[in-house]
């Protein structure tokens, strides 16, 4: 299983071109890692969308988890991020096209 989840929500072109870029790059450098994106599920709201995620999260053994999409999407669920960085041990980053924020 990767190390690495990169999550994408391209709500916005210059978004769509940074989860673009790391997915590129992961590819070219040979890091395993997995994809999701949450464009595939158009009819999702922003909370069904950030659910699947925290499962997806859940289920796995990541070691980093990337989210590319607006970062006012994330305050729903900035505290659970603490709470499973706290008892996983992970690491959350989330990028957007104005700055990053690290949790």
């Amino acid at each position: 299983m990767a190390d690495i989840l990169l999550v994408s929500n391209p709500s916005h072109p210059g978004i769509r071109f940074i989860s673009d870029a790391y997915c590129r790059s992961f590819q070219h450098l040979g890091i395993d890692f997995n994809y999701m994106e949450y464009q595939s599920c158009p009819s999702l709201s922003v909370y069904q969308a950030g659910a699947l995620l925290l499962e997806r999260i859940e289920m796995g053994n990541y070691k980093k988890v990337i989210i590319v999409q607006p970062t006012f999407l994330m305050m729903a669920y900035i505290n659970k991020f603490i709470e499973m960085k706290e008892r996983k041990g992970m690491e959350f980053y989330c990028i957007n096209k104005i700055g990053r924020a690290h949790v």
